[in-house]
Order: structure tokens, then sequence, then C-alpha cells
């Protein structure tokens, strides 16, 4: 889309070092491509932006989700996460939730900077320090992935 809201059909991006350098029409020879992508049958924007995830929870995705949210978090999510929660739990669960985001063309979240507000348990081993290593991974995914 343009200023004016136009869908822009029939134009090319280019794209230099990772960065949006023009969007034009495609029969326009402006630039000289060293590597090109067919994009003529597919939607092309930005990612998307995750603006409020618990990035390692996909693994309890399902788990008694009919429940009232009271219900739901004293009787099954805290008594579970007192049981099993770990750093190697953590890690895994927040590598998968950003896989899951990345795949689905997120690749933002604030888990990378507010991950140590996401569980109210007293000695919750949910810290940044339990995630960190996930969030640099997905960082370099993320920047990866906006550049293919």
């Amino acid at each position: 889309m343009d200023e004016e809201m136009r869908n822009l059909e029939n134009y090319q991006i280019a794209i230099d070092e990772g960065k949006i350098i023009d969007i034009y029409p495609a029969e326009s020879k402006e630039y000289i491509a060293t590597k090109t992508l067919d994009a003529s049958d597919c939607i092309v924007m930005p990612g998307l932006i995750n603006a409020h995830t618990h990035l390692p929870m996909t693994y309890f995705r399902g788990l008694a989700d009919d429940l009232p949210l009271e219900i739901w978090l004293n009787h099954y999510i805290w008594p579970l996460e007192a049981k099993i929660l770990n750093r190697n739990f953590i890690y895994n669960a927040s590598l998968h939730g950003a896989a899951e985001m990345l795949k689905n063309g997120t690749p933002a979240s604030p888990a990378t900077a507010r991950a140590s507000m996401v569980l109210p348990v007293p000695g919750s081993p949910f810290r940044r320090s339990g995630i960190s290593k996930a969030i640099d991974i997905f960082t370099i995914l993320a920047s990866s992935s906006s550049r293919t």
C-alpha cells in the first residue's frame, strides 16, 4: 500500500543490506538485482509484532482452557508451573514459542525486553536469565529471516 492506502500490484522492492531502499513499478529497470525472489502470488508486508506474549507458555496451550480464569490459574497453571518449571523447560518452551512466532510472520515481541515480568509466583525460575538464551536465538533468527 502507498500513502493513500492503494494496493500496489506489479511492484518490486529493492533491498540493500537487509533494508528496503525503494518500492517501484515492476517494469522499471532502475535497479539491477543480484538476487531475486518471486513473490508474485504472495502478499508482501512487514512482520507483525506480538504486543502481549507469554512466550514459554506455548507448552501449556489447551490445558484446561475451557475453565474460568481464576480456576484455570489457581488449580491448573500455577500448580503445574510450581511442579515442572526449570531453566531447561523454560528455554525449550521459549524457543518453541519463538519458532512459532517466526513461522507465522511475527519477528518481534516484548518478551525480549520484559521477560522478568511474566510470572507472579515468588521464587519462580521464570526470569530473564531463564529465557535469555532462547531470546538471543529468537533475535538472531528474526533478524536473519527479514533478510531472505
